[in-house]
């Protein structure tokens, strides 16, 4: 993108795994856990390798921080290029 005339062009594809707001902090940072420690698995490492993915679990607070920052960059996007719903 950079070479097609978009310096600093910085986005990505990523995935992860939502629970309802409420759901209890214990219960959150329990499936992070398990979560964090499945993906370390050797078997589901080369798999995702495999199919261009790159693993990177995030602890939940540090998550938060980085969808704010993501919602702001996309704000930020659309409001540069004039980009309207209709």
């Amino acid at each position: 993108m950079i070479e097609s005339g978009f310096p600093g062009f910085d986005i990505t594809n990523w995935f992860a795994i939502f629970v309802p707001a409420g759901t209890p902090a214990p219960v959150v940072d329990k499936l992070y856990r398990d979560i964090a420690r499945s993906v370390k698995d050797e078997e589901v490492v080369a798999r995702l390798r495999r199919e261009g993915g790159d693993i990177n679990p995030i602890p939940p607070k540090e998550f938060e921080r980085f969808l704010e920052a993501e919602a702001e960059k996309y704000r930020k996007i659309v409001k540069e290029s004039g980009i309207t719903a209709d």
